[in-house]
């Protein structure tokens, strides 16, 4: 069923009704967890109970069609074939069954960048130092803002070697939003046979995606950050010439059988998760991609400059280098602050950045990411359709109370040993 009654919605915190936002909090890290929108959570509640009520009909005679539908859908939003694309709970597992599944042999290597998402980092390096042979990782250092994007295709092409058997590549950098030039990558390392993954986490809902133009080997992303779908709904893309050689994380029933029956029949699972994506795209496009992008991208430009000016501080990207809805801006907050006489170690960097993130939440309800990057504090903001001006003042008024009321080292000196 069409929601056309939501083309009607008011953007801003008009329609923050939509959603089941906790009141007096300020969600600007949706880049993270992403938000349902409530016909989302209507329709997972209506195939929860539909399962409960006959779980051996839904799960032997309703759920298998169900999910070709919902798959079929989100590959055409995809500008995919539908026989290419499966579900996955999160891209984190995506990115794992792929990386699980490569055939590598001792001197052989694998590129990313240094910008990669941490889990999928940990995966690599779990990758090449334990389950293989000697394999390399080779990470690529990319300081931002990048001069150019032949620059960094010039940088990257130079780490290649006679050895290189796969690269890793971001759509979008998470941490950094850094919106990466996939088009001339993936078409270098496709020149040398080099099969490419890519982590599109942050990129459905918001940047315009053509899987069959970018031309990657494989490609991760997820529904449930910018295309208001449900937690645990992320798929999996994989070109043809690759189906037969990757195998889902979890081993089961429909091993054997082919692609989609490997990565369908998972054991006994919650899948009205991946159902809902009809819903999710459903209210996306009824409330409108274009107003959806103009809303949101034009607040997150005005936040980001607001911000920086109010702090005396920088945007550690230009618009034409990051993702549309997300920005980072560094934080009026020297290392010497939080030093507090004593040496700074990764993991008390850590903590500092996650007391600022609860200080924000707990005091002000202000949900941000903090981060800690190229020798400097950044916060990590989000633009979505629920938001506003007002918001991201807030934050700001928030910020300066904090550095400029008692000593910084009160907050933190528990945490620097």
């Amino acid at each position: 069923m069409t929601r056309a009654f939501m083309k009607n919605t008011a953007l801003g915190n008009a329609c923050r009704c939509s959603f089941n936002l906790e009141p007096n909090t300020i969600n600007l890290n949706q880049n993270c967890y992403g938000t349902a929108i409530k016909p989302v959570l209507q329709a997972q509640a209506h195939f929860v109970d539909r399962m409960e009520m006959n779980p051996d009909r839904f799960f032997r005679k309703e759920c298998p069609g169900l999910l070709r539908s919902a798959a079929t859908e989100l590959a055409r939003f995809l500008d995919a074939n539908a026989d290419d694309v499966v579900f996955v709970t999160n891209a984190t597992t995506g990115i794992n069954a792929v990386l699980r599944s490569v055939d590598l042999q001792e001197g052989d290597e694998v590129i990313c960048l240094d910008l990669t998402y941490p889990a999928v980092l940990n995966t690599l390096r779990h990758l090449c130092y334990c389950t293989q042979e000697f394999v390399e990782l080779k990470v690529v250092d990319v300081h931002l803002p990048i001069e150019s994007y032949d620059a960094l295709v010039k940088n990257v092409e130079s780490s290649i070697t006679k050895n290189t058997r796969l690269a890793v590549l971001d759509h979008i950098a998470s941490s950094t939003g850094f919106v990466l030039p996939l088009k001339q990558l993936i078409s270098m390392f496709h020149a040398r046979n080099i099969p490419v993954l890519v982590d599109g986490a942050s990129a459905p809902g918001q940047l315009p995606l053509s899987l069959r133009n970018i031309g990657a080997d494989f490609y991760v992303g997820t529904c449930y950050k910018w295309l208001f779908g449900s937690k645990s709904c992320s798929f999996l893309y994989v070109s043809k010439d690759f189906q037969n050689t990757v195998q889902p994380v979890v081993t089961s029933l429909g091993y054997g059988q082919g692609f989609i029956e490997d990565f369908a029949i998972q054991g006994t699972r919650d899948e009205c998760n991946f159902l809902t994506i009809i819903t999710a795209l459903d209210c996306y496009r009824s409330i409108g991609p274009a107003r959806i992008y103009a809303h949101n991208k034009a607040l997150m430009d005005w936040a980001s400059a607001y911000l920086a000016n109010l702090w005396s501080t920088y945007e550690l990207l230009p618009p034409w280098q990051r993702a549309p809805f997300v920005s980072n801006i560094q934080l009026p907050i020297d290392i010497s602050d939080v030093q507090c006489g004593k040496a700074l170690t990764q993991e008390n960097i850590s903590s500092i950045c996650s007391v600022l993130m609860d200080l924000l939440m707990d005091r002000f309800g202000i949900l941000v990411r903090v981060a800690f990057f190229q020798g400097a504090f950044f916060v990590r903001i989000s633009a979505q359709i629920y938001n506003e001006r007002s918001d991201y003042e807030q934050l700001g008024a928030a910020i300066l109370d904090i550095t400029r009321g008692k000593p910084l080292c009160d907050y933190f000196s528990d945490l620097i040993i």
